[in-house]
């Protein structure tokens, strides 16, 4: 399988964010899928809540919130070609949305609280 490997960081509003990635960790031998959601703090130094926060932050946003429901079954998991394929179309719809990081490296947590500082994207949610 030659699915690309990438992060991506979606800016939900000042204070959220959502994150994409199909990336190999540590020994894996193969990427696999993840998503993961995270709101700042205030000062932008820390988050208030991250990791699997998908449930509460996204919740607000629908098509964020819909995709994370269609693609989380398949959460940490190695992606056919075809998966890959319809998730790549479905965050690209996504990516036309909001503001946004993509890349095929990991993204620092100081180019996350830039994003954040973007006035957001006035999206139908």
């Amino acid at each position: 399988m030659n699915n690309s490997e990438f992060h991506c960081a979606l800016q939900l509003d000042k204070l959220n964010i959502f994150e994409v990635q199909y990336y190999t960790c540590g020994n894996n031998k193969s990427p696999y899928f993840a998503t993961s959601a995270a709101r700042f703090i205030r000062s932008k130094r820390d988050y208030t809540q991250c990791g699997q926060s998908q449930e509460t932050i996204c919740k607000p946003f629908k098509n964020v919130y819909n995709f994370y429901k269609k693609w989380d079954k398949l959460h940490l998991k190695d992606l056919t070609e075809e998966q890959y394929s319809e998730l790549k179309k479905d965050l690209s719809e996504l990516l036309e949305k909001y503001n946004h990081i993509f890349s095929d490296k990991d993204i620092c947590f100081d180019d996350i609280v830039i994003l954040s500082k973007l006035k957001p994207k006035k999206v139908n949610k």
